[in-house]
């Protein structure tokens, strides 16, 4: 238990440093053209290299650890063979000179020791397997963003596409990607919808599949709101 909560705190900033570095590496890798065009690709790598300086602190305290875990039973394997040579100077049941019973007692408490040694170390990285364990829970029991209908009715072959006062904004960010759109898209119309990077054009088509729901107003199909289709009818 004393290693365990010695280690726990590291090893959950480790956990939790790992996979904030992972995400900004893949972050990075995947928005590469876009930092580089709006110059924030050095500011970016700084941010990534400052993440990793932590995870290499955070690596650091946690071998520290380890090493001091094993001087400490190191130490208390030493003291206990001291002991034990000391309480048998004075013979071991009656006999004076028990060379082969003072010989067992020590090797047996060598073995012991030696035994116990990785305990320290497994009790440390159990604060790493709690952590890393919440984080899944915390994924695998997180609400779905989109659930579907279980109306089974197949589509038609054409439809007419209807928004109506739609918004929308992504978590943490306070401007919104779409504010207040309508839209009306008869069956058989070509629309192309242009604009600036940023502007909303994947946002609008990504709410078109659902895979996020609007904030406020109503896209429909030939009058029939998409939560109320499956996903395989949408």
């Amino acid at each position: 238990p004393l290693f365990y909560r010695a280690g726990k705190p590291t090893g959950e900033k480790l956990t939790t440093l790992r996979g904030e570095y992972r995400q900004q590496v893949t972050s990075w890798l995947q928005g590469q053209a876009e930092l580089t065009i709006f110059g924030a690709s050095e500011r970016y790598r700084a941010q990534m290299e400052n993440t990793e300086l932590s995870w290499h602190d955070a690596q650091r305290r946690q071998s520290e650890l380890t090493a001091l875990s094993q001087a400490v039973m190191l130490l208390i394997n030493a003291v206990a063979v001291l002991a034990m040579l000391w309480l048998a100077a004075g013979g071991v049941g009656g006999d004076t000179q028990p060379g082969a019973l003072i010989a067992l007692f020590v090797f047996c408490a060598l073995a012991a020791f030696e035994a116990l040694a990785p305990v320290t170390g497994a009790f440390q990285h159990l604060g790493q397997v709690i952590a890393s364990a919440v984080r899944i829970t915390q994924i695998t029991q997180h609400p779905p963003e989109v659930r579907f209908s279980e109306n089974q009715t197949p589509p038609p072959a054409q439809v007419a596409l209807t928004l109506t006062n739609v918004s929308f904004s992504y978590a943490q960010q306070p401007q919104k990607a779409l504010d207040d759109l309508s839209l009306q898209i008869n069956a058989g119309e070509h629309v192309a919808i242009l604009g600036r990077t940023g502007c909303g054009k994947s946002t609008l088509l990504q709410l078109l599949t659902r895979a996020w729901d609007p904030a406020a107003g109503e896209i429909a199909l030939n009058g029939q709101p998409l939560a109320s289709l499956s996903e395989s009818a949408l």
